[in-house]
């Protein structure tokens, strides 16, 4: 149970150009139980124990475009560090919190660990014999790119199950053109790939339809 913890604590680690390893505050809260206005709130009532640039920081714009975030203006979503989610541990008054402390430790550690590994080549994906070597190395490439930006994620799943540049834009809360912009990105990269299995995925793309209108 608690491995399974930190496996999904450490599925919402996420590295952003130039800053450390973070979660965003909403994925944060969830995990303390707590909403995410409330988590904020208990930062700016404790300043001596949270430090801004190493327990925490604001998005900027263009950390906002890398991320999913259902963002619509006003003050940026702020992210937090190792040492900052942690922080909230000992202010916080929720179950969740006293709980979940050490396996949010635990998931910035294996996030870290998993990248060091994958940097010093530690770990890799063997191929199948029966594949292409340029396929293999592909295919380790696109899984690469996909990691280091959860919005190019969502966007591949959407397309692959045959949403539009609008339709992918209204589910998450981005401009039109903003997805178009990423998706020209996307196939300059060869990440968007035609389905494999066209029937089925047409019937998830007419339920995701109804859920629009």
């Amino acid at each position: 149970m608690i491995m399974e913890q930190v496996m999904r604590i450490e599925d919402r680690v996420i590295e952003l150009p130039g800053k450390p390893p973070c979660m965003l505050d909403r994925d944060l809260a969830r995990v303390y139980g707590v909403e995410t206005m409330e988590l904020n709130q208990a930062r700016v009532r404790n300043p001596k124990k949270f430090m801004e640039g190493v327990d925490y920081f604001q998005l900027t714009k263009d950390d906002i475009t890398i991320c999913d975030i259902d963002w619509k203006g006003g003050h940026s979503p702020y992210a937090y560090t190792k040492r900052g989610a942690y922080m909230f541990s000992t202010i916080l008054s929720t179950d969740e919190a006293i709980e979940h402390a050490i396996a949010v430790v635990e998931g910035f550690c294996a996030y870290s660990f998993l990248m060091e590994e994958i940097k010093a080549g530690r770990i890799t994906v063997k191929p199948n014999l029966k594949q292409d070597r340029q396929e293999w190395m592909f295919n380790n490439m696109r899984s690469e790119l996909l990691d280091r930006s959860p919005l190019w994620r969502k966007i591949l799943r959407y397309k692959d199950i045959g949403l539009n540049n609008r339709e992918i834009a209204l589910l998450v809360h981005l401009e039109k053109s903003t997805v178009r912009k990423h998706v020209r990105r996307m196939e300059s990269c060869g990440l968007l790939m035609p389905p494999k299995d066209l029937p089925k995925l047409q019937g998830y793309a007419e339920h995701f339809k109804n859920r629009l209108n």
